[in-house]
């Protein structure tokens, strides 16, 4: 498949900093799209840095990449059709972190349960990541509630890009959104990307697993 993120030749050795950060900002605002469905571009401008742009539009100019991750994000949630980018499929009627009965391809017609960590589009069909399978919206039959199943499964354990979330009510950086950067058994690291009276896009905070959920 053809990779379309373009850059100008002497900007190769930022490029990877910079399709990090979009890709980030896009999984943050709910896209989890692949290379191959987004043109990045970066362009010297004199006296400013590096212009970034995204399906053709600025979407900011180079920086630190928490802060490029930030505020791509921002750019992204207050105006995905300017970047020909349609709704997030966070926001359609499957969510992360739901617990689902699917069908995988090609194997049986058996239903297996499973819950959702990722989401991946293309231009016409949207697919859930379920057990580390890629499985097509049309698929997924239901939702399950949690509460009615008999099988004992693992904790889910965070992974360097998942959107998260601070849920402990007794934390000073309760509501704190973020993306995953770091972890290890007890612990995560998260590049935030939301305001609050504590926290800030950019900031990097580090939560014990059990303050944490996916956003």
């Amino acid at each position: 498949m053809k990779n379309l993120y373009t850059f100008d030749e002497h900007l190769n050795e930022a490029s990877s900093a910079f399709k990090h950060a979009v890709q980030q900002a896009l999984q943050a605002a709910g896209y989890n799209l692949k290379q191959s469905e987004v043109k990045v571009g970066a362009k010297k401008v004199r006296g400013m840095g590096t212009k970034i742009t995204l399906n053709g539009e600025m979407i900011g100019f180079d920086d630190e990449i928490p802060k490029m991750i930030a505020s791509f994000t921002k750019s992204i949630e207050e105006d995905p059709g300017k970047y020909g980018l349609k709704e997030s499929v966070n926001e359609s009627k499957f969510k992360k972190g739901q617990t689902v009965k699917y069908i995988v391809p090609g194997t049986s017609d058996k239903m297996k349960t499973g819950k959702i960590t990722g989401f991946e589009s293309t231009r016409d069909e949207d697919f859930a990541v379920i057990d580390g399978k890629t499985i097509s919206f049309s698929h997924i039959s239901e939702s399950v509630n949690e509460d009615h199943i008999d099988t004992i499964s693992e904790p889910y354990m965070f992974k360097v890009g998942d959107i998260i979330h601070d849920k402990d009510l007794g934390c000073k950086h309760h509501g704190s959104k973020g993306i995953v950067i770091t972890t290890d058994p007890d612990s995560v690291r998260y590049t935030v990307t939301n305001d609050g009276n504590f926290f800030k896009p950019g900031d990097i905070l580090q939560k014990v697993v059990d303050q944490l959920e996916l956003a």
